[in-house]
């Protein structure tokens, strides 16, 4: 849809394309050819060139990003006064912190703040308490049950108690002692202030306790309360340890043209994300949408997810849902352009999972290791995967998504087939995140257990341990999302590893590449 309306208002930042255009537009036509022009010129720090292709533009409201681009260009050495009078003008703009670090780089004094925009809290987010307990989490996982009960008992008189419990919950169960678990699982959960995903973890093994104690109408109140935070790694556990469908609704709201209207004429923010992304510029899409959200009242979040949905900018289709109630959790699982050049050869569900949780859906993210692109890897994993690309000269190629996607989903297939060709995803997302090696090194080592969540929650390393849990449940969201069953929680809630089956229309009938 085209949506024109008067203009509301009049960096070192590499520009991901948006790959595809938006589905609402407010630029004319002469406007958006003229703001091309604009930010080639800005982009290859040409002041003069950008304001001279700005002439006679009827929507200003870009005016002070073409500007920014300008002055954060690596081929542009611009004067202090002109850093510091941008800033002046435009200190809560979403550039201006970047503007204000190149003028520090530059040596320029009394530059006047950025002012960083306000964010909503993220639901039932936090670090788990047993990630606390770092010395226990590794005599666990060595296989030192002794040691590891000692040290959690001299922690249970510390301010770190509620990591001890869990420790010493997840203890008693491998004993066998249930009843005992059960009272240290529940004290667990009954600490306050504790984040949902923590909670849901500490009522569900609790619940598990609880029913192999032989008290199932108690067991049955642990698993609700789990499932009370119904977006995280044991709510849903327990949702299908209760055989509930989910409390999430997952249905794509529409921005009609009128609420389109209304949405850009309330907030400025909103205008310049959507001309931007008439412009394909989903960097900026991305930082306009983050501010616009701290802004919001939560009765106009579907609006948002609508807006974010229609100008394909998926990190704030995942802000909206991370942030909002159950009913925008479709953003949980992001509607995208983002694919692999060679199509998806394993579910949708599996690799938009391992997006989310390496990059939120940010192509040009790179880590403190050097990790890159939407499914972070390394230069030499994607020099292994393709050898002709020359990653390890080149790392920026890695921030094309097609490319990143298709190696990155490469990689996942060549831990399937090479590292657990049984397909089970809770070790092989571990292996992702820590690496095959040190992963099948640590599972020599320790004592079997034919227990998939006793297993996943013996990881000595909490890095990798939070990931595979994560990156499960994300694939339980893009499941639900997608209208499949979460056959991975399913049936780990049933006590069965969590093996993968193909289960996209396209890949179902060629079988699963555990059975390769």
């Amino acid at each position: 849809m085209r949506v024109l309306l008067a203009a509301a208002t009049a960096v070192a930042l590499l520009v991901a394309p948006a790959h595809a255009a938006p589905r609402v537009l407010v630029l004319s036509t002469g406007d958006e050819v003229a703001y091309r022009r604009a930010f080639e010129a800005a982009d290859g720090g040409d002041w003069r060139g950008a304001h001279s292709a700005l002439t006679g533009v009827e929507d200003r409201s870009l005016i002070a990003h073409v500007e920014a681009r300008a002055l954060l260009s690596r081929d542009a050495r611009p004067r202090r006064d002109a850093l510091a009078g941008w800033l002046t003008q435009h200190p809560d703009h979403i550039l201006a912190p970047w503007v204000r670090r190149r003028g520090v780089q530059l040596g320029a004094r009394s530059l006047p703040p950025a002012i960083e925009p306000r964010e909503r809290s993220v639901n039932a987010a936090g670090r788990r308490p047993s990630d606390t307990a770092p010395e226990v989490a590794a005599l666990f996982g060595a296989g030192d049950f002794d040691g590891a009960r000692a040290r959690a008992i001299t922690l249970a008189a510390s301010p770190r108690r509620t990591a001890a419990a869990w420790w010493l919950g997840l203890l008693a169960w491998r004993g066998q002692s249930f009843g005992d678990a059960a009272v240290w699982f529940q004290e667990a959960a009954a600490t306050p202030r504790l984040d949902g995903w923590s909670k849901s973890a500490a009522h569900f093994w609790a619940g598990r306790a609880l029913l192999a104690n032989g008290d199932p109408a108690m067991a049955m109140r642990a698993f609700d309360a789990a499932a009370r935070e119904p977006a995280t790694f044991y709510g849903q556990l327990a949702e299908a340890q209760l055989g509930r469908t989910t409390a999430l609704g997952f249905d794509e709201p529409v921005l009609d043209e009128r609420r389109a209207a209304t949405l850009l004429q309330r907030y400025p923010g909103a205008l310049r994300a959507t001309a931007l992304a008439q412009l394909g510029r989903l960097a900026e899409v991305e930082l306009e949408l983050k501010a616009l959200h701290g802004r919001l009242q939560p009765a106009e979040d579907k609006d948002y997810l609508a807006l974010a949905i229609a100008l394909a900018a998926p990190a704030a289709q995942l802000r909206a849902a991370e942030r909002g109630g159950p009913e925008v959790a479709a953003g949980y699982c992001p509607t995208t352009t983002f694919e692999p050049e060679d199509g998806f050869r394993l579910d949708r569900a599996l690799v938009y999972a391992v997006v989310r949780q390496e990059s939120r859906y940010v192509p040009i993210a790179i880590s403190s290791t050097n990790a890159r692109g939407l499914m972070q890897l390394l230069p030499s994993t994607a020099q292994d995967m393709d050898s002709t690309q020359g990653f390890r000269r080149a790392p920026v190629k890695l921030h094309d998504p097609g490319l990143n996607m298709r190696l990155g989903q490469q990689y996942i297939e060549w831990l399937v087939s090479n590292f657990h060709n049984g397909g089970d995803l809770a070790r092989i997302f571990a292996a992702y995140n820590g690496g095959p090696g040190w992963l099948a090194r640590w599972e020599a080592s320790y004592p079997r257990t034919d227990d998939p969540l006793l297993w996943l929650e013996s990881i000595p390393r909490p890095e990798s341990r939070d990931y595979a849990e994560r990156v499960m449940s994300h694939v339980a969201l893009c499941r639900k999302r997608y209208g499949q069953p979460p056959v991975e929680i399913m049936a780990m809630a049933s006590g069965r590893a969590p093996l993968y089956r193909p289960m996209d229309p396209q890949l179902a009938g060629a079988g699963a590449m555990a059975n390769r």
